[in-house]
């Protein structure tokens, strides 16, 4: 999600930023087309574990832009209003930014990696597109000189749409759309090994969903990276 791993201190300088290998799970939901409706609820089922790389690159002393790419790509902003960027900050800096980010997700066929359809019936084809955007609070400490520590809250917007078709063409190209107004509440940490450009990552969030026709579901997402900063 375009919530994870974002921490709140910026680059610091135009150029400087860092690059990491993530992976991140996720929950999982179904579609429940039964009934020849398109207007069910969706159940949870599980998570899936997504693998991406993830991004940071200063624009400015206080400006990053960044981005991840996995099933769903995301690109965004973040701007640090308080405390020293990542190549000034000490034990005990103390920062806070806020964040945005934005992306979209496309695909079409017979399953789908994030939302799979049930397996009540048999799928001709379902066609898939969804659009995110974020928007956050990061606040960070420094309790260590190379450990720095944050909370980050979240506000999520998701809007879905999508057309299916089942074998038995009870459903034909049948029109659907989904929205989500959800909130992430995370816990992160990023630890720069001493001698070193590695930077370990860890955050584990939770996050409230309020899909339409589903209700309010609370789900947990854990999320690693390992990368290089310089």
């Amino acid at each position: 999600m375009g919530t994870t791993l974002i921490s709140p201190e910026a680059q610091g300088e135009l150029g400087k930023g860092g690059v990491d290998v993530r992976a991140t799970a996720l929950p999982t939901y179904k579609f429940d087309f039964s009934n020849d409706r398109t207007n069910n609820k969706l159940y949870s089922e599980g998570s899936t574990l997504q693998a991406g790389v993830g991004g940071d690159l200063g624009i400015l002393k206080r400006l990053d832009i960044n981005l991840v790419t996995a099933s769903t790509s995301y690109i965004g902003l973040k701007y640090q209003l308080i405390g020293e960027p990542r190549k000034e900050a000490k034990k005990g800096s103390f920062s806070l930014a806020l964040f945005y980010t934005g992306g979209k997700y496309s695909k079409e066929g017979k399953e789908d990696e994030y939302l799979i359809a049930s397996d009540l019936y048999d799928l001709d084809s379902i066609k898939i597109s969804m659009e995110s955007e974020v928007y956050g609070v990061s606040i960070g400490h420094r309790f260590w000189e190379r450990t720095l520590t944050y909370l980050s809250i979240a506000r999520i917007y998701q809007d879905m749409d999508g057309e299916v078709t089942t074998t038995d063409d009870s459903l034909v190209n049948e029109e659907f759309s989904y929205r989500n107004s959800g909130e992430s509440f995370g816990l992160g940490i990023v630890r720069y090994p001493t001698n070193t450009k590695l930077a370990l990552k860890f955050e584990v969030s939770s996050v409230k969903t309020h899909w339409s026709y589903t209700g309010a579901r609370t789900n947990t997402t854990i999320a690693f990276g390992l990368g290089v900063s310089w």
